[in-house]
């Protein structure tokens, strides 16, 4: 079951279920989801490793963060993955998880947002893939709305998210 427009309001004036939301979003109409904004953009500048038993997700090097007073660009470069974290952060109660999408204007310029499931439990920024799969450079700037978070209800028993990217962290050593 998605949660409506209002009972999200409702969870984040109570609860604080996402932080540093705008009001502008607060008091859109209808809707069953919040805009995310680009907080952090970061390019790959080491290697990776997926194990059975063991992780290790490249090193990243910050092109742009939101909120040093001024409006930064990020220019996307064509066939290149970006790592881009939210300003928001969502504290996800045990009996809520929530998906993660595109905005249409992303995908509608050739930008692909690879977002996911938000565990029970999960507290912090959320993070994505961002890949410019277009010929052209495109062109991002910081604190746009990216991506949509959908909150939906969890039924039974669950335990909350305690994995190594709760709290928004970029990535896993």
């Amino acid at each position: 079951m998605l949660l409506s427009h209002e009972k999200l309001v409702e969870l984040v004036r109570a609860n604080k279920l996402v932080e540093n939301i705008p009001e502008s979003e607060l008091t859109k109409e209808g809707g069953v989801s919040f805009d995310l904004r680009a907080g952090e953009i970061h390019e790959f500048s080491g290697e990776g490793f997926l194990g059975v038993n063991e992780r290790k997700t490249p090193d990243t090097k910050l092109l742009a963060k939101h909120g040093n007073n001024e409006l930064s660009k990020v220019t996307l470069e064509p066939n290149k993955y970006y790592i881009v974290k939210t300003i928001e952060k969502v504290n996800c109660p045990k009996e809520l998880a929530s998906t993660i999408i595109s905005r249409s204007t992303l995908y509608r310029s050739g930008i692909l947002l690879l977002g996911g499931l938000v565990d029970p439990g999960f507290n912090g920024e959320m993070t994505f893939g961002m890949i410019n799969i277009s010929s052209m450079p495109f062109k991002i700037e910081m604190g746009a709305r990216i991506a949509n978070i959908i909150f939906h209800k969890v039924e039974g028993n669950t335990k909350e998210y305690n994995g190594v990217y709760n709290g928004g962290i970029i990535g896993a050593k």
